[in-house]
């Protein structure tokens, strides 16, 4: 009698284990197409829900770019800066051993930084480039973007850690001067920013 038993409890485990994989296997599927269109809707940028502001920054991007006169082009900057809106940062990499040796090196991590940020163009500017001389060059910019301090699209960044964020502040003189010099030096081998030539200079828009 006993062995009956026990065999009678093997077969009813038998049985719960061929069903239960069956359910698993049923279930999951349309879940999941359930929850990712729900899950894309409802992702809003934060720098979309800031409160309006006045400084029109696709038009500043535009003159900018296009300006013969970059000067011309920062006076219009500071006099439509909307500092409670907008947020200057200067960029700087930190190098790791062997790095900023060759130019061409050099100017591969620039553009990789620039690519990773190609999802964040509609907020942000900025001149990015490679300063100094072989063997000591340096990865450097100057940005400006939507919202108050470092935004997600930033601090997600693989190489975040790899980076100096130094805020300016659009009140102080040597801050705005700074600027100036970033956005205005930006003639490659000739022009000197931070007493560093101008190696590679990329717009960042």
């Amino acid at each position: 009698g006993k062995t009956l038993g026990f065999l009678a409890v093997e077969k009813e485990e038998e049985k719960k284990e061929e069903k239960a994989p069956k359910k698993e296997k049923a279930q999951p599927a349309p879940a999941k197409k359930e929850e990712k269109p729900a899950e894309k809707k409802e992702e809003k940028n934060p720098l979309d829900l800031l409160p309006p502001t006045d400084f029109n920054f696709f038009d500043f991007k535009t003159l900018f770019v296009n300006a013969t006169n970059k000067n011309e082009a920062m006076d219009f900057f500071w006099k439509n800066f909307d500092a409670k809106g907008f947020s200057i940062y200067k960029i700087e990499y930190e190098k790791a051993e062997g790095e900023g040796k060759v130019l061409f090196l050099t100017n591969n991590l620039m553009n990789g930084f620039i690519q990773r940020l190609e999802h964040f163009r509609k907020y942000a500017f900025g001149v990015h480039g490679v300063y100094g001389e072989e063997p000591n060059l340096e990865i450097r910019g100057m940005w400006v973007w939507r919202g108050d301090g470092l935004p997600h699209e930033i601090l997600d960044l693989d190489s975040y850690e790899y980076h100096k964020f130094h805020r300016m502040d659009p009140t102080n003189p040597e801050h705005r001067a700074k600027v100036n010099e970033y956005w205005t030096h930006l003639n490659e081998d000739e022009d000197t920013v931070e007493g560093l030539k101008a190696r590679t200079i990329k717009y960042f828009k």
